[in-house]
């Protein structure tokens, strides 16, 4: 029924609505976050709708940034008359596994009001208003597997985006409407810049984007290299008077969690760089070029030609690899490496000192790194996870390696963190 009723042309979105959001006997079926009065599904009539859909294990780090992203487009869009005039409505559509009894575990209802308390968008005034059939639907037409999914719903209830999660944590509302037409046109404007990578998420290092600043972001889970890569890096910059900026941006992996944290508070404590004091900020970072990758991906852009695909491929497989940099010079990405960096700035003084007169600082580092220290330790193995999720989408039949350009071997592997807000059912696919 549910997906004829998809395949229907309306003239609103309420049909649609009252189908999902079954309102039974419940004549308000929603909860308006910013009055905490309960409502009407006809709020939303005529709206375009935005549905959060999650199970109760959703992590803090997703809904604190998604809520900075959505208070932040609300200031935005105030109008003189003092009232904020959203182009969409947002639902939070709260899943519970259908074996577990929701209105017999305080447990359960305890996690979903502690979850809905702060949310300042509307909510479904319970999990047990989304029926079993409704899950299962969410779960065969929009690949719900328990991670938060974004399904968009045009006025008339026609489904603009499958998942556009994606988009919001790339642009935030910027992508509104949030349609695969807008997603291209985005992506027209972009290049791999490193306006890019950190756009909306630290103030700090977008004012660092001049073009008389060098920039260095770096990653990786061993203190020691960081240690000798950042006060190396500063002695070079020092003896060839350029300003450089560094900034710490952790590891992609969320079971390094508390490692990383120790290493963000010892990079800060020590004075090596600048280094983020929330952990959300971190996870946001990663998730944004996650989501640049899986963009790309469904769109058809996952090719050698692709600047922004490479530049992405290869923070994401330096990564996997421990220490790794990326260096700009104002908002111009020079290049983006692995951890043999470290040797490369270590090495200045009896090297590439002598060219920085005539090359320039940036120029004279790539140089002796790219035809000197890279010809020593040879290329690493390029490697990447794939997270099978309904965020991933589609993933490649083939995938061609960004330093040698020859087709990647295809593994599939399972994975298990032991962390209950981790659990996915996901498998990972290995390239």
């Amino acid at each position: 029924m549910l997906h004829s009723l998809f395949d229907t042309t309306h003239i609103d979105n309420m049909k649609i609505l009252t189908a999902l959001i079954h309102p039974k006997n419940h004549s308000t079926p929603l909860q308006d976050g910013s009055t905490k009065r309960k409502v009407h599904l006809d709020v939303l009539r005529r709206k375009t709708v935005l549905l959060l859909i999650s199970d109760l294990n959703i992590l803090e780090d997703e809904l604190s940034i998604f809520e900075q992203i959505y208070t932040e487009s609300r200031k935005n869009l105030v109008g003189v008359d003092g009232k904020s005039h959203m182009p969409y409505e947002v639902v939070w559509v709260p899943i519970v596994d259908p074996m577990e009894d929701f209105e017999r575990s305080p447990s359960l209802q305890k996690k979903f009001e502690a979850l809905r308390e702060p949310m300042p968008w509307y909510t479904v005034d319970s999990p047990k208003l989304i029926e079993r059939h409704v899950v299962e639907f969410m779960r065969e037409r929009w690949h719900f597997m328990n991670k938060p999914i974004l399904v968009v719903l045009d006025p008339q209830g026609n489904e603009a985006s499958l998942n556009a999660l994606h988009m919001i944590w790339i642009w935030g509302t910027e992508a509104f409407p949030f349609t695969r037409a807008r997603e291209e046109e985005l992506w027209r404007r972009e290049t791999l810049t490193l306006n890019l990578i950190v756009d909306g998420i630290d103030s700090v290092i977008f004012n660092w984007i001049n073009p008389e600043n060098y920039i260095f972001l770096y990653g990786g889970d061993d203190l020691d290299w960081i240690r000798r890569f950042t006060r190396a890096a500063k002695a070079t910059a020092k003896d060839s008077n350029v300003k450089l900026e560094m900034a710490y941006v952790g590891k992609r992996n969320h079971s390094h969690r508390e490692q990383i944290r120790r290493i963000s508070e010892a990079v800060r404590a020590e004075n090596l760089s600048h280094s983020w004091t929330e952990p959300a900020l971190m996870w946001f970072f990663w998730t944004r070029l996650e989501s640049m990758l899986y963009s790309k991906i469904q769109l058809g852009k996952a090719d050698d030609h692709d600047e922004v695909m490479q530049g992405i491929k290869k923070v994401l497989s330096y990564d996997k690899l421990g220490g790794w940099a990326l260096l700009s010079k104002g908002a111009e990405i020079v290049m983006i490496t692995h951890g043999a960096i470290e040797r490369t700035v270590t090495v200045y003084d009896r090297t590439w000192k002598t060219h920085v007169p005539t090359k320039g600082y940036t120029k004279a580092m790539y140089d002796h790194h790219h035809d000197e220290i890279l010809r020593e330790t040879g290329k690493p193995c390029s490697h990447f996870d794939f997270h099978i999720t309904a965020r991933s989408g589609r993933i490649p039949e083939k995938m061609n390696c960004f330093e040698c350009h020859r087709p990647m071997e295809k593994y599939m592997s399972f994975a298990c963190c032991h962390d209950d807000k981790l659990l996915d059912q996901d498998e990972n696919y290995n390239f």
